[in-house]
């Protein structure tokens, strides 16, 4: 057996060297890719193709589908075809496709609004007629809103003196009274009505007329007060009539040493007037 020609030893040395340069070659090879590319129809969503891969596993066509960061949007396999030129055009459709449904700008979701508290002052002033007399009145009210429908409410006012007969003279007898409660207010259209419960602190100040031997006292006790309230919103400026109920959660007597008749000064409280509060903050919702 004779030993090959140089010249057929170069020719085998050249076709091998062919082979393994087309095994290393990739197939499909990225310009092929981006020939089939520029033939499909102009599209914003084929920028996120810059940075994509496209490998051959065997009989799998790998596809990586990849943002201008690099970061990966998602991974397909298909069944790849045997010819180079047929993976190419396949790769560019799919990767086209797939493109399309990461297009379009980032959706940005808004964290839910948080509504902010309000707050108000205000003033009313009004008659105040516990069943034996009227006398008038005047209150500073304070409110914040706490959660939707529900506020908080601070009153303090004087109801001015009234009088009640003793004996030979008589007692005059005016209030000092402050408070909180809680206040549920309801919007109907641009009115709004409110209802309120407040506990209160009273002082009672009894002041003796045309009784010389007397002398003034301040007596105080505990009451509770129900408040309702209707209004008109506009702007910052809320109007409102009011009207009001209040007992106190003891009854006083006054007497005299030498006069056996003493004065029941009534608990009750029965009270009307009109206001003007400002709010503070907030959207008065």
């Amino acid at each position: 057996m004779g030993l090959p020609s140089p010249r057929a030893v170069a020719v085998t040395a050249i076709a091998v060297a062919r082979v393994a340069w087309a095994a290393d070659a990739p197939c499909p090879a990225p310009s092929a890719i981006a020939a089939e590319l520029a033939r499909l129809p102009e599209s914003g969503a084929l920028t996120l193709l810059q940075r994509s891969e496209v490998t051959a596993e065997g009989r799998t066509l790998r596809i990586v589908l990849r943002d201008g960061a690099g970061q990966v949007l998602g991974v397909r396999e298909i069944e790849a075809p045997r010819d180079c030129g047929q993976r190419a055009a396949v790769a560019a459709v799919v990767l086209a496709a797939w493109a399309h449904t990461w297009e379009g700008p980032a959706v940005t979701v808004a964290p839910p609004a948080v509504p902010r508290r309000w707050a108000e002052v205000g003033l009313q002033g009004g008659a105040h007629h516990d069943g034996a007399g009227m006398a008038p009145g005047a209150t500073v009210l304070a409110g914040l809103q706490l959660s939707g429908p529900l506020h908080a409410g601070a009153i303090a006012g004087f109801i001015a003196a009234r009088q009640h007969d003793l004996g030979p003279g008589a007692v005059g007898y005016s209030l000092a009274r402050a408070g909180a409660g809680v206040v549920y207010r309801a919007h109907p259209g641009a009115t709004w009505i409110d209802a309120g419960l407040f506990p209160l602190i009273v002082r009672r100040q009894l002041t003796p007329r045309n009784l010389p031997a007397a002398r003034g006292v301040a007596l105080w006790a505990g009451a509770l007060e129900a408040r309702l309230r209707l209004g008109v919103t506009w702007r910052r400026i809320m109007p409102f009539v009011c009207g009001g109920v209040g007992r106190t959660f003891v009854r006083d007597r006054v007497t005299l040493e030498d006069v056996p008749e003493a004065a029941e000064l009534s608990p009750w409280d029965f009270n009307v007037g009109i206001g003007l509060a400002v709010v503070l903050g907030g959207d008065n919702g």
